[in-house]
This record gives structure tokens, sequence and C-alpha cells, in this order.
């Protein structure tokens, strides 16, 4: 599993304090009553129709091939394009967006934080119109003023989470340019090489204060032109390889050229990543891996999401809000965004971590997404609160007891929930392994339905899920509609995929095109059968959900052969 290192996110504070309850055992004799009627509450509403005792079949006992069950017979190539059927290409999700939003609220353009935030602030939404203009715009100068070559140049982004991020990526997947996506904390030899490696032609960013110090060398190794999204220092104004985003916009208003012609299956984006050897740090990365996705990728994906979620009624709507804040670079955000647009919902972007928890209680996200660090704050902050205080550990220990919700849960719990704006429906959690001591706490705490994906850049971010009716820890679930899953015997360990134990390897549309520039890796990677192997091992549970249970690369062999994992 590629994991999201969010180690060098800025710190932020959980400003968290039990309320005193006076329910007292009044409360705690409804908790059995509450438990049960949530139970079956849960089962009514996001039922998808899962037998939680056999959730994957074996479609092929010689491999042992598995599926979910819902697609035993399907052809997981071509299954999931009767969704969306109009989006083709990922130029088209705005366009899908504006259709079913009928031309309804995009983009919330974030308060003024010179002001103190409270919760009568109102946002600028920018329509669906208003952002496909602002895309078509960005397009048409970098295809007629720049002279881009559609499916061959390659734009860079370099920016915190802000709107014309969005911009920039949609208007390369309209015309055909390949999105290169780096991380802020990179240092500035990570740049260069990254940048030259891939001949990047024209970069983004936020300031052009972020690359003073290389920005001469930019140019050196083959960057054609820097944009700046802020406006530019007086020392810069004069230099014509540097433009200001206004610039761009209004250049392109006046040359607005149709979107060309390509092909599903062109890159769509270069992701870095450490590829499937582990966990990439977003700080002084020399040499991370160049994954190559594809329109036909990325879309698969998607297409299976919405599958999914509409079997148990929780597929994403125009009315929904979505807080971005987690780095753009990686897939995960990126592929959250793109669902969210497809549905024609909102977002508002984060651009300053430290004042996430601000944000929460303003935008009020309909749909959280997670990650385990998050999580963990939250959690951790909390159980401290509540160890300062007999009662207070008491009531959370009695509140935790419980397999479900309660009416109890919902009065010990309560700003749990305004931390997160108080209007969350469901939440999703990825990118990483999470406790279930923490998933069970926040099932309970937030009384919306909780779900755990497991996948990685090199699958497209596709892989299991778990159903929302499943409450067993421990595991991802099961394969989306693009996916089949094998576990292959693991050389030198008791890992046998006899015994439902092995290397977890997926198939299916949503596998990348390979690593730009490693040809070796990729064969490494992607067998001749069309299988990518994660590195990751996991087992098939007994009621036929997956569980991811350690890594190839914790496995070592010493000088006498025996193989013995990794110490942490």
């Amino acid at each position: 599993m590629c994991i999201l290192d969010m180690s060098s996110y800025p710190k932020f504070n959980v400003p968290y304090t039990i309320a005193g309850v006076g329910a007292g055992v009044g409360a705690c004799t409804l908790a059995y009553y509450g438990s049960h009627a949530y139970k079956s509450r849960l089962q009514k509403l996001y039922d998808d129709g899962i037998d939680l005792n056999n959730q994957t079949i074996e479609v092929d006992p010689v491999e042992k091939i598995r599926r979910c069950t819902f697609y035993k017979n399907v052809d997981i190539y071509t299954y999931y394009k009767q969704f969306f059927p109009d989006v083709k290409m990922l130029g088209d999700i705005l366009y899908h967006g504006y259709k079913v939003s009928n031309n309804g609220p995009c983009i919330g353009l974030s308060f003024n934080d010179s002001t103190s935030t409270n919760e009568n602030i109102n946002f600028n939404w920018l329509s669906y119109s208003h952002v496909l203009e602002q895309v078509r715009y960005i397009g048409s100068y970098m295809i007629s003023c720049l002279n881009l070559v559609p499916n061959k140049s390659k734009v860079g982004i370099m920016s915190l989470n802000r709107q014309e991020w969005t911009y920039v990526e949609h208007a390369c997947y309209m015309y055909g340019f390949i999105v290169v996506s780096l991380y802020t904390t990179y240092d500035s030899q990570t740049v260069l090489n990254l940048l030259q490696k891939t001949s990047t032609d024209i970069l983004f960013v936020d300031n052009v204060q972020r690359i003073e110090k290389i920005k001469s060398n930019l140019f050196d190794i083959g960057i054609k032109h820097i944009i700046s999204m802020d406006d530019l220092p007086i020392t810069d104004n004069n230099n014509s390889d540097i433009k200001t985003f206004q610039h761009v916009l209004e250049s392109g208003k006046e040359n607005l050229c149709p979107r060309p012609y390509f092909e599903s299956n062109n890159i769509a984006t270069f992701i870095f990543t450490s590829g499937t050897t582990g966990k990439l740090s977003l700080i002084n990365v020399c040499e991370p891996k160049i994954a190559m996705l594809s329109h036909e990728n990325i879309l698969s994906t998607i297409k299976s999401d919405y599958e999914r979620k509409q079997r148990a009624r929780i597929s994403g709507t125009p009315s929904d809000r979505h807080l971005s804040f987690l780095p753009m670079p990686h897939l995960y955000e990126r592929m959250v965004l793109l669902v969210t647009f497809i549905n024609g919902s909102k977002v508002v972007y984060c651009p300053q971590p430290e004042k996430l928890l601000e944000y929460y209680t303003v935008v009020k996200p309909s749909r959280l997404v997670m990650v385990p660090r998050l999580l963990n704050k939250v959690y951790d902050t909390i159980m401290n609160e509540a160890g300062k205080s007999k009662i207070k550990h008491f009531l959370i220990k009695q509140a935790l007891q419980n397999e479900q919700p309660s009416l109890f849960t919902k009065l010990i719990f309560r700003k749990v929930r305004r931390l997160f704006g108080n209007e969350a429906i469901s939440m999703f959690t990825g990118s990483a392994p999470v406790t279930p001591d923490v998933l069970h706490f926040f099932r309970i705490a937030l009384n919306i339905p909780v779900a755990e994906g497991y996948g990685q850049t090199e699958t497209s971010a596709a892989g299991t899920t778990t159903h929302i009716i499943d409450q067993s820890p421990g595991t991802v679930g099961s394969p989306g509609c693009t996916v089949e899953i094998k576990l292959i015997d693991v050389s030198g360990t008791n890992y046998y995929k006899e015994n439902n134990q092995g290397e977890i390897c997926i198939r299916g549309p949503c596998v990348f095109k390979g690593y730009f520039g490693d040809e070796k890796k990729t064969r490494e990677t992607i067998d001749e059968d069309g299988w990518c192997h994660t590195g990751d091992i996991g087992e098939w549970r007994p009621n036929g959900s997956l569980r991811v249970i350690d890594r190839c690369k914790n496995i070592f062999k010493l000088s006498q052969g025996e193989y013995i994992g990794k110490l942490n």
C-alpha cells in the first residue's frame, strides 16, 4: 500500500472537552434500545445486498482469483462504462457536473483569514459554468499561446490546495496535456530532478517565492514558462518567461480553441510514488517512481466507486459539500475531487491546514474524507482528556462498549460531531491502515456510515472497500467492479495461496500504464498477464473479505537462510 505520509503536515489543535453529562443512569438505560434501533436503521438504509458471510467468490479455482460476489459474471473491463456514459474522458467531468447540478455552485472561495471565523460567514460560490469558462481559457492559452502539444506536453503544478490547482488540472484533462503534480514539501533539488526527468514544459506555482532559489535553474533544465497564481513581485514583472494567472486567463479568452481529440488510454497524469515498495515521504525524496495513469484508468475507478455507493444508497448529490485539505498531488485527494465534481457537488479548499478545524465548522462538509493520522489526532486528544477524570473516563468507556451508537453516545459525543461541522452524512478513510479501536470510536461518535478502502497509486486507487453494513474490524472489504484479486505465494515464508494468504495481486482496467522511464520496474510490478503485484500481503477471511497483514519488503532472509519479519 502506498501510504500518504502526513508527517510534514502542519499541526493543529483539537479544542475538545467532554461536556458534563446530567443524564446519568437514565441515559445508560437507553443504550441497549438505542443501539439495536441504530443497527436496524443501518441495515435498512445502507444494505447493499451483500451476503456478509460470503462477500467474495472464487472465479478461478486454479489461480484462486476472487471477485466480489456482485460481479461474479460481469466483464470487469466494460461493466463500469454503463455509469456516466457521457463521461468518456476526464475532461468531460466538469461538464457532467454542470448538467446534473443545473449549473449549480461548484467552488466556494475561502473566507478572508484576516477576519474571525463564525458560522454566519457566506462563501462566494462560483458556478460550474464559471469554472468551465476558466478551464477553457487556460487550456486555450496553453495550446494557442504556448504551443503545447496534446498527448505529449507536460504541465507541472506546485501549489497548496486552491481553486487554481483545479482549473489547471482540468484544463490539462480537456486539452490533452499530462499533469505533473509536485508536493510543496519537496526540496529544491528534488523539484529540479523530477521536472527534468519528466521533461516538463511549463510550471504553475501558487507564488514565485516558492521557487525563488531555483528560478533560473528551472529554465536551464527545460522549463519554458513559469506561471504564478498570485501576483508577481516587481522584480519579475519584466520577465517574459514568467506570467501571472490573470494574464493566462485574459490571453486564453482572446484565443479560444476547441478541445482536441485524443484516446481515453492516453496518459492523463504522472503521480510520484514510492511504488509498491512502501511509504512515500513528502520530504527530501530524491528519486520517487513516476506512475503513469491514463484517463481510462482513473475513470474506471470513479465509475466503480459510484456503482458501489449507489448500491448502498450513499452516492453523492449536488447538495453535498467537500472540504479539500489533503495534498492535491496525492491521488487520494485528486480522486475525491473528481468524484465530487462528477456528482455536481460543491468544494471549498483549505490552503492553510493549521486552520482545518475552523474550516470544518464553517464549511460543514457532507462527506468526511479522512486519513488515519487525523483520526488518530482527534481520538488521542479525546481519550487523553477523558483520562483526566474518572467520571469522564467511565462515560467514554460505557459509550464505546456498545456495538452501535445509541442515544447515550449521541449525548456523550455531540462535541465530536461539531468538530467536523455537525452535518456529515458519511465518512471514508483510506491511504493507510486505521486501527479497529479508532474506527469503532468514530462509528460510535459520529453516528454515520463509515467505510474503509484499500488501493494503490498503481491501481488508480482501486482495490477493495468495506460494505457499510459490515462492522467487523480489521478488514478492507471486497473488490469493486473493476477489480479481481488473487493472492500468490511469498517465497521463503509461510504465506501460501492455498492457506488464503499471500501477496495481493490486482487486475483490471484500473492498473496503471507503468513507471515513466523505468521499464525494468514496470515489468517487475505488472506481469505478462496484467496482474499488478502490490507488495502487500493479504489474507482472505472466512467471510470473503480481505485483510492486509504484512508487506513483502518487511521480510528479510538471514545468512543461514531463515526468513524473518522486520522489527519496528
